[in-house]
């Protein structure tokens, strides 16, 4: 009987040391899980934070280009208008007016439509041509100014948009004042 006392106490030890060591395991396997699983948690994250800030760059470059195009556009058809020439012109309209509103839809790839106001006023104007500011406006925020100069004559005959420059472009919310124009004078 003894030794089958000394052999059940010894198996009874066995089995203990069993459980103690499968405890010990349970509790290391849980530690290393969680050692692996918060790094992997802050990853995902500074991920998630990047993507999103990526999206948000990229959807207001694209609203910068919307209102680039716009401003782009205005000064075409200014450029080119017969009447804005005219003594006492300047912006576009009929009855010829210094300062004038166009309004201009533009479609983004990822955002739909954007309502962009494009205003003109004339800062100079003398019979050589015209110096006009332009500012973009969506809502009431200003993103876009710009000042061009025009020269509608070409020597002596009247030329609606002969010569044309950019004196100066500003896209964004940080907008400063505008440069100015070299004198406006009649072209070759």
């Amino acid at each position: 009987m003894r030794s089958s006392s000394r052999s059940l106490a010894s198996a009874l030890r066995r089995r203990a040391a069993l459980r103690s060591s499968g405890a010990f395991s349970t509790i290391a396997i849980a530690f290393v899980l969680l050692a692996l699983t918060v790094p992997m948690v802050v990853i995902a994250e500074a991920t998630l934070v990047s993507a999103r800030q990526a999206s948000g760059n990229a959807l207001g470059q694209e609203n910068l280009r919307a209102v680039d195009g716009a401003m782009s556009d205005v000064i075409s058809e200014i450029r080119l208008g017969p009447g804005a020439a005219r003594a006492g012109g300047g912006c576009q309209g009929d009855p010829l007016a210094s300062t004038a509103n166009f309004d201009r839809e533009q479609s983004r790839p990822s955002q739909g439509d954007f309502a962009i106001q494009v205003r003109c006023s004339t800062q100079k104007m003398n019979d050589a041509g015209r110096v006009l500011d332009l500012e973009a406006y969506v809502g009431s925020t200003k993103l876009g100014e710009s000042r061009v100069r025009y020269v509608d004559m070409l020597g002596a005959n009247p030329e609606p948009g002969f010569e044309m420059l950019v004196c100066d472009w500003q896209l964004g919310k940080d907008i400063e004042p505008l440069a100015e124009c070299p004198n406006v004078s009649a072209g070759p």
